[in-house]
């Protein structure tokens, strides 16, 4: 069977397969213990007692009722291998260490300055693929693994940290000192100090939002993607306020017992920019005493920072749309005397 079959196709089998070589050593060990050699990147978790969806092949054990929500306990690979036992375990997750990440990427810096103003900026291009990040040295949450334990690479995807252009820019000049006595009581030694950053948005994961596999794993559950665009034309809902996003027409649930063809952290998000001020003096008072005046600007030109979109297919009233935003301008003044 082909790759792009595999996804599609009921993955019960191939839980059965996974469950009958491994049930015997994952039942005696600790649940949610990784290996003592695991690499902190790349532990992972995969169900290896699944609900194993598989309508043509998995009947629901003495009865003629097809798979369903109601009884995944009972297509679950240790319950058809044993229906006695097996019937007292749900998830069973075992960790890992199979997966890895590859990242490229450039780096260009600019730094240079005067002796009353500086400059520093920061560009980098870059890529990261690979497995899903996986919980580390922690435990994470049962059914949030692999979807397919026997085809790992599935899910495999861009890294949730990859941002593909990030550019940084600080910078800051300071006022002369004047000789006129007044011009210098009301302009010198002022600090100005900037703090621009500009990023590529996060990559996001289309969700079904239910168990449309029916193997008790929804939370991992991707939808088909069915038009090479998935983005929408960014207006504005008047119902709710939101921005359309991402266009709706541009998924469509799974056929039930079946997986989706879309890619885990597949559709690039909104970015994101920033821009921070920060105005400063210091007033000597004596040669023991000054104060210092300090007025900051976060998110100094108010721009509005949209947030990102509902993912999850099974609400289409929402989802696509961006209906958060980042805080709006905020402004602090401050006062320190030193003595």
């Amino acid at each position: 069977m082909n790759r792009s079959a595999r996804r599609a196709a009921i993955i019960g089998s191939a839980a059965l397969a996974v469950a009958a070589g491994t049930a015997g050593a994952a039942a005696a060990a600790p649940r949610g213990t990784a290996a003592p050699d695991a690499r902190t990147l790349t532990v992972f978790a995969f169900d290896i007692n699944n609900g194993g969806p598989d309508p043509g092949f998995i009947p629901v054990p003495g009865t003629n009722a097809a798979p369903s929500i109601a009884n995944t306990n009972n297509r679950r690979p240790l319950a058809l291998l044993d229906p006695i036992n097996g019937q007292y375990y749900a998830q069973l997750d075992k960790y890992v260490s199979d997966g890895s990440q590859r990242f490229n990427g450039l780096l260009l810096s600019l730094r240079g300055g005067t002796g009353s103003a500086t400059v520093n900026a920061n560009y980098t291009l870059s890529h990261c693929y690979g497995a899903p990040d996986g919980g580390g040295g922690s435990t994470t949450n049962v059914s949030a693994g692999y979807n397919i334990p026997d085809d790992p690479h599935y899910d495999d995807g861009n890294c949730t940290a990859d941002r593909l252009h990030n550019f940084s820019l600080t910078a800051s000049v300071q006022s002369p000192r004047f000789d006129n006595t007044a011009m210098r009581a009301a302009f010198s030694d002022w600090r100005l100090v900037g703090g621009f950053r500009k990023t590529t948005g996060p990559w996001l994961t289309i969700n079904t939002g239910s168990d449309i596999a029916l193997n008790g794993q929804p939370g991992t559950q991707r939808a088909n993607q069915v038009l090479d665009d998935p983005y929408a034309d960014q207006s504005i809902n008047p119902a709710n306020g939101g921005m359309r996003f991402l266009n709706p027409a541009a998924f469509s649930q799974p056929a039930p017992g079946t997986l989706g063809n879309s890619a885990r952290n597949g559709i690039r998000g909104m970015g994101t920019r920033s821009l921070d001020l920060s105005l400063t003096r210091v007033i000597r008072l004596s040669p023991s005493r000054d104060m210092e005046v300090r007025v900051d600007a976060f998110n100094a030109f108010n721009w509005l920072q949209w947030g990102q979109p509902a993912t999850a297919l099974n609400n289409l009233a929402t989802f696509g749309q961006i209906t958060t935003a980042g805080p709006p301008r905020a402004m602090q003044f401050a006062v320190k005397y030193r003595f």
